[in-house]
């Protein structure tokens, strides 16, 4: 928990972490955890609480770029994956240059 019991809002993002459950489900847990941050911000502005609000409205930014980073790393992967599956002779994709 953070200041005033406001959880900080960040999900660890670890190697691990991402071979066990895969970015895509990162991702959605991060969505879910920026919904309700915002429900909250959004309760916070009509309460009034301004000082809440912008701590709320700062987790929400670090959450959306976890979220950036993750569709990066995704990206990076399904790449790196299309690129070596034309290196592997035997995956059936690769063109023999010299045929």
């Amino acid at each position: 928990m953070g200041v005033n019991g406001i959880s900080s809002g960040r999900i660890p993002v670890d190697q691990n972490m991402s071979r066990e459950r895969g970015s895509s489900s990162q991702i959605e847990a991060l969505k879910q955890k920026l919904q309700q941050l915002e429900r909250e911000k959004k309760g916070a502005v009509k309460a009034g609480d301004s000082e809440k609000a912008e701590k709320l409205e700062k987790q929400i930014q670090e959450i959306k770029k976890q979220i950036e980073q993750l569709k990066k790393q995704e990206a990076k992967k399904e790449k790196g994956a299309k690129k070596e599956e034309t290196k592997n002779p035997e995956s059936g994709n690769y063109i023999d240059d010299y045929a």
